[in-house]
């Protein structure tokens, strides 16, 4: 059973963002990281987490830098 807290909630909410600026549809972004779609589908409706392995596979797959696009998660879900 996947985690949920606000701050997976601001990590997706994140990731969504972040491919939705790419242009990118699920299946776009599924495809360029030789997935199913569903794989996508069910991190962005909260069925299933995302490790950090697949964060920075999923990063790249957006041509984001994986480090930046965490930062941009960690200044929204805990802001000082």
């Amino acid at each position: 059973m996947p985690r949920t807290s606000p701050p997976y909630d601001v990590l997706r909410q994140v990731l969504i963002e972040s491919r939705i600026a790419r242009g990118l549809t699920q299946q776009a972004l599924a495809k360029k990281l030789g997935r199913q779609q569903s794989f996508i589908g069910k991190i962005e409706n909260a069925s299933r987490n995302i490790d950090v392995i697949e964060f920075i596979e999923v990063a790249r797959a957006l041509d984001m830098d994986p480090a930046r696009l965490l930062a941009k998660v960690v200044k929204a879900a805990y802001p000082k």
